[in-house]
């Protein structure tokens, strides 16, 4: 049975200041746990409830987006340690049915046998020459795994989990440089605790209740996603998804490059103006507590033609901030035009 391989990890995650994840015991999910985790993204749900009945759209969507990516982020994890148990238990059949040909058949056997091994190690050979065509082209050979992973950081930048459950899940898989990598950006998510949950358990449940884990899970998804506004936004693979300042900091390079030797400020590319507002969107769903970051989305929608996420981004501002000249000032520009229009 596969565990979590966390023994050759500990010295790195520990200079890292990440909690080293306990060897599980052989039981099933301590309800604790599981618990636990479910009450808190409960109550981040709850917390988005009040924001939206009182007309925060944009930081009720924030606590959303919070539960939705970490709960979403556990259920892949179970999903996919459920696939991996599923698999293990196949490659055990086959070997068995292997053995058997051998220890009950005559001469014929062993070449069925070995036609059975024979494909096997062909599928692994194949795979092998794909990831090698693959970084030699520049070919994106994400597998739908990284994808979904990539949304659940969408739903929330500044959410943690997505990174811990899949650097957990390379981890059980026995591919220490990826859980290591992810273990790292989570690890430097300052929201991250590590000693908070212990979710090794699932490397020893049972795939009837991994199941029944799953079942629980998508029912809570949801229940969390019934209000939240998704844009399909791409949230970057880095460790530091989670700031704000690295977002906008991708935005001032934009602007710099375009002044030339003469010291001339250039205005953006259509293309530079659309990749702003993904970051600006980005930077304010990763903290929407903070009225420039309304005032630079707004700024740049209008910038994109998109007025209807200006208008929400003007009135989002207000709400937090109601005596911000520069957001009034835009609400009423927009006012006119739509009057006008």
């Amino acid at each position: 049975m596969k565990k979590v391989h966390i023994a050759p990890l500990l010295g790195i995650l520990a200079v890292l200041g990440i909690g080293v994840i306990a060897s599980s015991s052989g039981k099933d999910a301590p309800s604790s746990v599981e618990e636990g985790f479910l009450e808190e993204m409960d109550a981040l749900v709850a917390r988005g409830d009040e924001f939206y009945d009182a007309g925060s759209t944009t930081i009720a969507n924030w606590f959303y987006g919070r539960a939705l990516s970490a709960t979403s982020s556990y259920n892949q994890a179970v999903v996919l340690v459920y696939k991996e148990k599923q698999k293990e238990e196949d490659d055990a059949q086959t070997d068995e049915m292997i053995q058997d040909a051998y220890d009950t058949w005559d001469e014929g056997a062993d070449i069925f046998a070995g036609l059975i091994q024979g494909s096997r190690e062909t599928v692994k050979r194949i795979d092998s020459a794909t990831d090698s065509l693959a970084n030699t082209f520049g070919i994106d050979n994400r597998d739908e795994d990284d994808v979904m992973w990539d949304l659940f950081s969408a739903y929330s930048p500044s959410s943690p989990y997505p990174d811990y459950f899949r650097g957990l899940v390379a981890d059980y898989r026995g591919k220490d440089k990826i859980a290591l990598r992810y273990y790292s950006q989570a690890a430097s998510n300052p929201d991250f605790d590590a000693r908070k949950y212990d979710f090794s358990y699932l490397a020893d449940m049972s795939m009837g209740n991994l199941k029944v884990l799953s079942d629980k899970l998508q029912k809570k998804i949801r229940r969390y996603g019934a209000n939240f506004l998704s844009e399909n936004l791409h949230a970057p693979d880095t460790a530091l998804r989670w700031c704000p300042g690295y977002y906008t900091s991708l935005i001032e390079g934009m602007y710099r490059s375009n002044v030339d030797k003469e010291g001339v400020s250039h205005d953006l590319t259509p293309v530079q103006r659309g990749e702003a507002y993904k970051y600006a969107r980005n930077a304010l769903y990763a903290y929407p507590f903070d009225v420039n970051l309304y005032i630079l989305c707004a700024r740049l929608a209008i910038a994109n033609d998109d007025l209807r996420m200006a208008a929400r981004f003007v009135n989002d501002g207000i709400w937090l901030e109601p005596g911000n000249k520069v957001l009034g000032e835009m609400a009423d520009t927009l006012n006119a035009y739509i009057r006008d229009n």
